[in-house]
């Protein structure tokens, strides 16, 4: 992916969206393929994972990634918000369910996988805890660590709160399986089915072929997928590939 600096790109208009430049950050990657789907166009603008990332905070008050910044609209960094924002700039197709009840339920499931203290916030402290092993205080004092209350007592505590979430989820399309339908929501895309395919690639990688990322990614993200054991039904990563092969693309590109 070829990105412009912060310095080139906060003068633009239009939509830009600062992306964790060089590996497959799970809440960018969800990021990309809302705009994907929707034909949004965007400048991505290079975010350093585990940086200081000054001239990002300097624009636009945060040093995580994403962010999205469109026109002199405030900038967003929540799930939710960056959904909203797209689905204004592109209401169709749309990722938001039209019945109250399967918005609803729609959301609760995207809350417990991309929320604060869901899967995959709960998986960065599992990747924390990793990294705090191997590289010590220099890690522990790292702003971004400081940002995300990471604890060891959190850590230990991550895998209880995870495993639940993915037995929701595969229950939930064992359901609609059986009622003949291969989304988490009614009979069509909505953005949980994106949000699973962005954040499965914690617990199961794709191949170098497929996801390219730094063997670093692989290494820190290896004790995510034990952390879960087998509440990592089949079903979800056949929900994943089924996403990827019909509404995304291969190999990844960050």
């Amino acid at each position: 992916m070829q990105y412009k600096t912060v310095a080139e790109a906060k003068n633009l208009s239009g939509l830009r969206v600062a992306l964790t430049a060089g590996g497959p950050a799970p809440w960018g990657e969800a990021t990309k393929y809302i705009l994907h789907v929707k034909k949004i166009p965007y400048v991505p603008v290079a975010q350093q994972g585990g940086g200081t990332n000054d001239e990002l905070v300097a624009w636009t008050g945060h040093r995580n990634a994403p962010v999205a910044v469109y026109n002199n609209e405030a900038p967003r960094t929540g799930w939710y918000e960056i959904l909203l924002l797209a689905e204004r700039l592109a209401p169709t197709p749309s990722l938001l369910p039209q019945q109250v009840d399967e918005r609803a339920l729609m959301i609760g499931l995207s809350t417990a996988l991309c929320g604060e203290d869901g899967f995959t916030w709960n998986a960065r402290h599992v990747m924390f805890d990793t990294l705090l092993k191997t590289q010590g205080d220099a890690f522990k004092n790292n702003p971004m660590v400081l940002s995300y209350s990471y604890s060891e007592q959190n850590a230990a505590a991550a895998p209880s709160k995870m495993k639940p979430i993915l037995e929701a989820l595969s229950a939930r399309l064992h359901k609609q399986q059986s009622v003949g339908s291969k989304y988490f929501i009614g009979d069509q895309l909505t953005a949980l089915d994106l949000y699973w395919a962005a954040m499965s690639q914690l617990v199961d990688s794709y191949p170098p072929e497929k996801n390219p990322m730094p063997d670093f990614f692989r290494q820190i993200w290896a004790p995510v997928r034990g952390a879960v054991g087998t509440a990592l039904d089949p079903i979800l990563l056949a929900h994943r590939d089924f996403i990827y092969t019909q509404h995304l693309t291969l190999p990844l590109d960050f």
